[in-house]
């Protein structure tokens, strides 16, 4: 993981670099002819990568119904918000909120079925959490999925019901999956051509955060027929890495896409990636503690809410209900295979039908899931190019060695750091929290991501981040986690170029890459990342440029 040397000039011919270096060498090989551009002491840095951004998802959502807590931060304005919208759709179509957070609304609690209902009495409603790992819908919209009293649990979801069994609308996990599915299709259905739109002008958000380069981790049939279309027409101008998922839902195992185009098919800029899999939730990660490991967690938040004279401490730690498994160990959060058979099979069964793998895994069970699967198809598969782990946000230290020795990538997110406060991450002895820092030290690649649209994608930002550790309530969450400036600007650049099987390409500016830059005021590593994005080329076309 060596630092990137500084050069003074580069040049490009048709959008690829054909020089880097000092500036007399520069010029000679650019010939008299070239123009020269003054950038006047700002700084060129490799376009920023994405590795971990849901880009169908992000297009497609942005043009529902905006339900943050910046908007709406009552029950009362997030229902006004989605009555007003159902105005404007024809009866029986659905109407689409996105981006609530029960923790943001005065109410501190989630909308019902039946307030939907009186919202948007003729229409089915979705309101998407943040997470998009839960889900509140209406009555019509249950029924559509075939959701109702009789309807059982699906493995690793949950249908939460009432005092009498009906569902009260709130769904998790796997659960939400039939209702996401009839709503995604019915938005996509509705106006192609409004996707594209939408697609375009996301694009430009992403090109002024100097991002040049995506990793979309849920591509089901539907958007990899969009994106192919969007393509094939010249319109799609952010190169994509398209890891497929099945039509059913991104939480669901991908079985059914086994069948489809595997890795490596397609353009460089259009290229389907690895394999989505899941071996745990989002909020609802997968953790396992030994009794020891909880009774002392107990003890820290106890003294964490006498020191603080708050509840909050508790509030965090009771957030994940514990069940003692067969292993005497207990567990929170939701596992997406009851045992590591289930993993290992689908595992084994996309890696025979051609396909990499990248596994979301939140949690050490999760995490752990993953290994047993990796380890396995590894040993029969020698030649598999490094797999990678998505997010591996709370690990145990053993678990890193056997990662590094699978020659695995993890994409993080640091952007994850702003929004987790000291009070709202419960103790957790024996695991570490976005272990960038020991990641990098056990011998494993680290990639950037933002996993947009969950966060909002801001790479300068999200690099700070693993530099300070700073929460959103300003304390620093394992600051000796932190890494170093260079390392930092490689998690987005080269590390995530590799991630993404595209360094031959882009990540670093070499002779022969794109000309994919990010042209900052000031120099990153100088400031720690104090700098903003003023150009930014893409394949040696200027995408943005500042309005100063």
């Amino acid at each position: 993981m060596d630092e990137a040397p500084e050069a003074e000039a580069l040049a490009y011919e048709r959008g690829r670099l054909v020089a880097v270096g000092r500036e007399e060498a520069v010029l000679a090989a650019a010939g008299p002819g070239a123009e020269v551009v003054d950038l006047g002491g700002r700084t060129v840095v490799p376009g920023f990568i994405d590795a971990h951004h849901h880009l169908a998802l992000a297009s497609l959502y942005q043009g529902t119904v905006d339900c943050r807590g910046a908007v709406a931060p009552t029950l009362a304005d997030l229902l006004a918000r989605l009555r007003a919208a159902a105005a404007t759709v024809p009866p029986g179509e659905w109407v689409v909120g996105s981006g609530y957070d029960v923790w943001q609304l005065t109410e501190r609690r989630h909308p019902t079925r039946q307030e939907l209902d009186a919202a948007c009495p003729e229409h089915p409603v979705l309101l998407m959490h943040f997470s998009f790992h839960e889900c509140v819908a209406s009555s019509r919209a249950l029924e559509l999925a075939g959701i109702g009293r009789s309807t059982p649990d699906p493995p690793a979801g949950y249908i939460v019901r009432g005092r009498r069994g009906e569902p009260t609308g709130h769904l998790r996990e796997t659960a939400l999956a039939p209702v996401e599915t009839l709503a995604r299709q019915s938005l996509m259905a509705r106006d192609s051509e409004a996707f594209a739109a939408r697609l375009r002008t996301y694009e430009d958000r992403l090109f002024a955060q100097g991002i040049t380069r995506v990793a979309d981790p849920t591509v089901s049939p539907g958007f990899e027929r969009l994106y192919r279309e969007i393509h094939a027409a010249g319109r799609l101008r952010m190169p994509v890495l398209m890891m497929p998922i099945c039509e059913g839902g991104y939480l669901v195992h991908p079985w059914e896409r086994l069948d489809g185009v595997p890795t490596g098919e397609g353009p460089e800029e259009l290229r389907v990636g690895p394999l989505k899999l899941f071996m745990d939730g989002g909020d609802n990660c997968a953790v396992c503690l030994s009794v020891g490991q909880v009774l002392s967690a107990s003890l820290r938040t106890l003294a964490r809410a006498v020191a603080r004279r708050s509840l909050a401490p508790f509030r965090a730690a009771r957030r994940g209900r514990l069940r003692l498994g067969r292993d005497l160990r207990l567990h929170s959060g939701v596992a997406y295979y009851s045992g590591a058979a289930g993993a290992r099979e689908m595992a084994r069964r996309a890696v025979e039908r051609g396909f990499g793998l990248a596994i979301h895994a939140m949690g050490n069970e999760g995490v752990g899931l993953a290994l047993e699967a990796l380890e396995e198809v590894r040993a029969r598969h020698r030649d598999l190019p490094p797999p990678r782990l998505e997010h591996a946000m709370m690990v145990e230290p053993a678990q890193l060695q056997r990662l590094a020795d699978m020659g695995a990538c993890v994409v993080v997110q640091p952007g994850f750091l702003r929004a987790l406060t000291e009070e709202g991450l419960p103790p957790l002895p024996g695991l570490q929290v976005l272990a960038f820092r020991s990641m990098r030290e056990a011998g494993i690649r680290l990639a950037g991501s933002s996993d947009a649209p969950v966060l909002e994608a801001m790479p300068l930002e999200e690099m700070r981040q693993a530099m300070t550790r700073r929460a959103l309530d300003g304390s620093v969450l394992g600051a000796e986690e932190a890494l170093d400036a260079a390392a930092v600007l490689a998690l987005y650049t080269r590390e995530a170029a590799r991630a993404c099987g595209c360094l031959d390409v882009t990540g670093t500016l070499e002779p022969g890459k794109r000309a994919d830059l990010a042209i900052l005021s000031e120099d990153p590593l100088e400031t720690r990342f104090e700098t903003r994005v003023v150009e930014t080329v893409l394949r040696g076309q200027t995408v943005f440029r500042a309005a100063d």
